[in-house]
């Protein structure tokens, strides 16, 4: 996984769930971590608590959420039904919120997994790393990639079984 960007930081620990994601039955850890996919693409010159539409596809697949063309299609029709090109935040939470209602564990596990090996059966590579780094607009070294597969599996390669070890270590399962 990337690292966080600079003076990014889950306050899920100091902070109260909001009064939406209580409506939602989202926890504080859950909030903030929509927050913070949602978050690395609003644009910082732009009104804040919106992002382009170009962008859902990326903050759901950084949450772990992978969806066809056809449901993309679908997800856009129905968070900006308009057709502005931009989706709000409070539209944002609410879909997140129900696909985390419904996700499957495993097969979310085995899902990021290959998202993280470009849709093969892996190990991930420093290579898939760099990929994910610049879809998801982090600028991290080749030093800091190889350091998190050092850290992930002792080696230059993720296998399955290591990446679900980092995930839970995450606190993402």
């Amino acid at each position: 996984m990337p690292p966080r960007r600079e003076g990014t930081k889950s306050t899920s620990t100091t902070r109260k769930t909001s009064k939406l994601a209580k409506e939602l039955k989202l926890t504080a850890e859950e909030e903030d971590e929509i927050r913070e996919a949602f978050d690395m693409f609003v644009d910082k010159d732009g009104p804040p608590g919106e992002i382009q539409t170009t962008d859902v596809r990326k903050a759901m697949l950084a949450l772990g959420f992978e969806a066809s063309r056809v449901e993309m299609a679908e997800i856009i029709d129905t968070l900006d039904p308009e057709n502005e090109g931009i989706v709000m935040w409070d539209s944002f939470i609410r879909l997140c919120a129900l696909k985390m209602k419904y996700r499957d564990e495993q097969a979310e596990l085995e899902r990021a997994y290959r998202l993280f090996t470009n849709n093969t059966d892996g190990p991930i590579t420093i290579f898939d790393l760099k990929r994910i780094a610049r879809e998801l607009k982090e600028n991290v070294t080749d030093e800091q990639l190889t350091d998190m597969l050092m850290e992930a599996s002792g080696g230059m390669t993720v296998n399955l079984n290591e990446f679900e070890g980092v995930m839970k270590r995450a606190g993402a399962l």
